[in-house]
């Protein structure tokens, strides 16, 4: 990522910051509404700095779209080539300014109107709280609703995550002393967001969701289909690494074998499992 090109707008001093990754496969329309959504925050304007990674070559639609809202993105960083999500988030991290709370969202998700005041209130009242998300709705690309997702409470964090993805990428907001304190995300080209957990539930990171629901959660057509060997294995490997540091040898060491069985049947199988387990949101995500 060459951090000199980039280019950035003077904003009054912003307390939070929006990590917004774009790569040439996302729909512009779908881009347009999800940066709208941030826009349309209860929250003042000048609270937020919008930072777009444009992660490779992206089309003319995508662009008009960054064109388009220039003023009110506060930073662009652009890579000539495809960098993956895990470097691209990370060349935003280190762009990052002065603000205290840094929030994810994905270029085809929407922000319920709330989202910033709900989050932001709740770990202002609970300081010991270091990363939180929420609930989400899945949405089809008309805006049909597919049906919304829970996820765990601090106190089920540390149990839940030896089976499923304990957190909604796209939900998370982080206090930027977290961030510091991880270092960014790692580094493998998978499962970042995953691997970012254990490392904060190890490093004694407290993670917690809210009740509410903050975001439109967009699921593609591909959504379902079988993951590639090699991401399937890669995600394996992150919840038995993961798993065996955090908790030791145990029986949910075994968990992710069958995970890795189902990731890969066809994906009609895959998409009738996914709706009838209970424990359903950490079974597929969109990373």
């Amino acid at each position: 990522m060459d951090a000199n090109n980039h280019i950035e707008h003077e904003n009054s001093r912003a307390v939070c910051a929006f990590l917004l990754p774009v790569y040439g496969g996302n729909d512009a329309l779908l881009f347009r509404r999800a940066l709208e959504s941030i826009f349309a925050q209860s929250v003042n304007s000048n609270t937020i700095s919008i930072y777009l990674g444009v992660d490779g070559p992206i089309d003319v639609g995508l662009e008009s779209v960054i064109k388009e809202f220039s003023a009110k993105i506060h930073r662009v960083i652009r890579s000539a080539m495809c960098l993956g999500l895990d470097r691209n988030l990370n060349a935003l991290i280190a762009s990052l300014e002065g603000e205290e709370f840094v929030f994810r969202m994905d270029a085809d998700d929407v922000c319920l109107p709330n989202r910033v005041t709900l989050q932001l209130n709740y770990l202002k009242n609970h300081p010991e709280v270091g990363i939180l998300g929420g609930r989400i709705q899945e949405i089809d690309f008309e805006g049909k609703s597919l049906g919304v997702r829970s996820f765990p409470k601090r106190a089920e964090v540390n149990d839940y995550i030896k089976f499923a993805c304990p957190l909604a990428h796209p939900t998370v907001v982080f206090r930027r002393s977290v961030l510091n304190k991880l270092g960014g995300y790692p580094v493998s080209g998978l499962n970042e967001d995953l691997q970012m957990w254990f490392l904060a539930l190890e490093k004694g990171i407290q993670i917690d969701n809210l009740d509410d629901l903050v975001l439109l959660y967009q699921v593609d057509s591909g959504f379902y289909k079988r993951r590639s060997m090699p991401k399937a294995i890669g995600e394996a490997k992150a919840y038995i690494i993961g798993n065996y540091r955090l908790h030791g040898i145990t029986l949910s060491l075994l968990y992710p074998i069958f995970r890795l069985i189902f990731r890969l049947m066809p994906s009609p199988i895959v998409k009738f499992v996914y709706h009838i387990l209970p424990i359903r949101s950490g079974f597929l995500n969109k990373s």
